[in-house]
């Protein structure tokens, strides 16, 4: 496994198979009982963010050498062909594909946001400056693909980007310190904010009215994922806790103390049937949500 600090992880659309990166600089591609089936030097840097193309095809990885670096998925073939993007001047600290396949967002350090053609592979735009002072926090798109982007700021503010013409559509303050995640549910409606400030928080993605706090954790929220079918949500935290969430009351299913260190990274797989997470002494843990829940309120019968 990984020697350093896992600071993501993705699940291929599939669930087939998990890549995870570390600070190691490698990439490591797990398949879905946990075998170690590929691994390779990534970056000459930590490996700080990963994404799977919609089609399973190619992953994309973000590192502190500065690099964007678009890869071929061929598990069990050494090291696999990659196509390297270096408009960036500081190290990069996310990257996101577009659920439509055309768009890859990626952002500095520095705060800036560079949209490509995930076809040519060619710089599109970049978003207004002032996202630099999101510097650390999270981005996506939402499941429409290329309408809306999400960036979460220093301040506990949330904004909302036009991917098309790099606008901002609208900000909010929703926490009392740093958002350091966001996620939409997979069907767009809502959004939720992870923060510094011990809380995650939900809300209707459209108007911004805050419809859920969660509230249990004990220090800084890291992450934080909606279930495929937005029945859950998971979060990850520097208390060492994974916790489960229920959506329609806010209730928390169960906390599992599985790690030793501060964990890191976590997310569902595309079919609802297990949960992995990453934590910063290079662990990484798949569980299967039917041990988490009753079988009645698993997301397995989604259609996925």
């Amino acid at each position: 496994g990984h020697e350093d600090r896992v600071q993501c992880l993705a699940y291929s659309p599939d669930s087939k198979w998990l890549a995870t990166a570390s600070w190691d600089c490698t990439i490591i591609l797990w398949d879905s009982d946990g075998q170690l089936v590929q691994e390779w030097i990534a970056h000459s840097g930590s490996v700080k963010s990963l994404a799977f193309s919609p089609d399973g095809q190619h992953l994309v990885s973000g590192g502190g050498d500065r690099r964007l670096v678009v890869w071929d998925v061929m598990p069990g073939i050494g090291t696999p062909k990659a196509r390297i993007l270096e408009e960036h001047t500081e190290e990069l600290d996310r990257c996101a594909w577009s659920p439509d396949r055309t768009v890859i967002a990626s952002r500095s350090k520095g705060g800036i946001v560079r949209l490509w053609d995930a076809r040519t592979f060619q710089l599109l735009r970049l978003l207004d400056s002032s996202l630099k002072t999101d510097h650390r926090h999270d981005l996506l798109f939402s499941p429409d693909g290329r309408t809306r982007l999400a960036t979460g700021a220093h301040g506990g503010v949330v904004r909302i980007w036009d991917v098309q013409t790099g606008e901002m559509l609208s900000a909010s303050k929703r926490h009392m310190r740093a958002v350091l995640d966001v996620a939409f549910s997979s069907d767009g409606t809502r959004i939720l904010s992870a923060s510094e400030d011990k809380t995650v928080k939900i809300c209707d993605a459209s108007s911004g009215a805050m419809v859920l706090s969660l509230e249990g954790h004990t220090a800084p929220v890291n992450k934080a994922c909606f279930s495929p079918c937005g029945e859950y949500v998971a979060s990850v935290s520097a208390d060492l806790t994974v916790r489960v969430w229920r959506t329609d009351d806010g209730s928390c299913i169960k906390a599992l103390l599985e790690h030793k260190d501060p964990i890191n990274a976590i997310a569902f797989s595309p079919d609802g049937k297990t949960l992995a997470s990453g934590a910063l002494n290079g662990t990484v843990v798949i569980r299967y949500m039917r041990d988490i829940v009753p079988v009645e309120g698993t997301d397995i019968p989604c259609g996925l």
